[in-house]
């Protein structure tokens, strides 16, 4: 009984007679509510792609930044640093401007510490390929960054001389100090006089594009010691333009712009 009433209670009985006089019209009034439905639908389901998958994208490079670690790169010779994407600060050596020690050491009695986040590989080239080139002659510098650590000095490009290299990085560069300075006590090539064989035919490929992008005066084929540097490789021309297979990716770039330090 309780059921019937409330059927009784709640039934819908009509009301009005409306009749449809123009179904075409009708017809049209309903389409186009149809319409701005799927349109708003689409429009919604576009806004959830994207929305989607510019965050997959970019969980996507946090992971491989992850991955690759700390991007860090050696202001010599263009590295990467191989520590993490995230590592701390450590102590770090802070030499005095007058410092000239010539010795593993610095012996100068007024060294302090800073804390500082210090970056590192062990893997270096020679400074030519990142632009680095000797002052007056601008002839490609084809040593690495530790190499000649306390008997050359840097010309900065604003007319400022640091000497030795040992002071300019400690200086200019001190995230980077720590590491270089380590290896140019322990690394096994920390006096050879040129590259490894590897780098030099890296070198002998490359050298009259990088010469020219970075304004360098390349040695002539005679300087070259031909024992060393072999010039029977087909070397990439002045006008090389790199191209990327995927343009479409967003990110940090390191801008081509002229190295500004010279040795000296």
């Amino acid at each position: 009984m309780k059921h019937e009433e409330n059927y009784l209670e709640f039934k819908l009985e009509p009301k009005m007679n409306l009749p449809i006089t123009e179904p075409k019209q009708f017809q049209l009034g309903f389409k186009h509510i149809w319409t701005v439905f799927a349109n708003q639908s689409k429009f919604e389901k576009e806004a959830t792609s994207n929305l989607l998958r510019n965050t997959a994208f970019d969980d996507c490079k946090s992971i491989i930044r992850r991955r690759l670690g700390c991007e860090h790169t050696c202001p010599g010779c263009g590295v990467k640093c191989s520590k993490p994407s995230l590592h701390p600060a450590e102590q770090v050596k802070v030499l005095p401007e007058c410092c000239q020690c010539q010795t593993d050491e610095c012996i100068c009695p007024d060294v302090t510490y800073v804390d500082c986040v210090s970056h590192e590989n062990d893997y270096r080239i020679p400074t030519a390929f990142h632009g680095e080139r000797y002052h007056k002659t601008h002839k490609p510098y084809l040593h690495s960054c530790y190499q000649q650590w306390t008997t050359v000095g840097i010309h900065t490009g604003d007319g400022e001389i640091i000497h030795p290299k040992r002071l300019y990085y400690n200086k200019k560069h001190l995230q980077w100090h720590k590491n270089l300075d380590n290896l140019a006590k322990t690394a096994p090539d920390k006096d050879d006089p040129c590259p490894s064989e590897e780098q030099r035919r890296a070198w002998m490929t490359v050298r009259h594009y990088l010469t020219a992008k970075n304004k360098m005066k390349d040695y002539t084929d005679e300087e070259y010691d031909e024992m060393l540097y072999p010039k029977e490789f087909n070397t990439i021309p002045i006008n090389f333009q790199i191209t990327w297979k995927d343009e479409n990716i967003d990110g940090t770039h390191i801008p081509n712009g002229d190295f500004s330090s010279f040795i000296f």
